[in-house]
């Protein structure tokens, strides 16, 4: 990721045959040059979210749930990629 250097990461958590996309954010989070890139999670691992959701929310996570509105996924990419003083306005 550091390579690639993306404007946003739209993450499942899901990842092989576990939940291994959390593990994938809290790496992400922790290393310095990735910590800063927006992180989108979109999932159909509702109860998996529904155990994290007030951390997510507190650290502006936002999530989608699978199946998803295509309209709502391109509202979530703007938003995440507005600077964080004009975010929900």
């Amino acid at each position: 990721m550091e390579k690639l250097n993306p404007d946003l990461i739209i993450l499942d958590i899901k990842v092989g045959h576990h939940n291994e996309g959390l593990l994938l954010l809290q790496q992400l989070r922790m290393y310095r040059p990735t910590m800063k890139i927006p992180v989108l999670i979109c999932t159909a691992a509702i109860s998996v979210i529904l155990e994290q959701e007030e951390t997510l929310q507190r650290k502006g996570i936002p999530v989608l749930y699978k199946p998803f509105d295509v309209d709502e996924l391109v509202y979530l990419v703007q938003q995440s990629l507005l600077p964080d003083e004009t975010k929900g306005r």
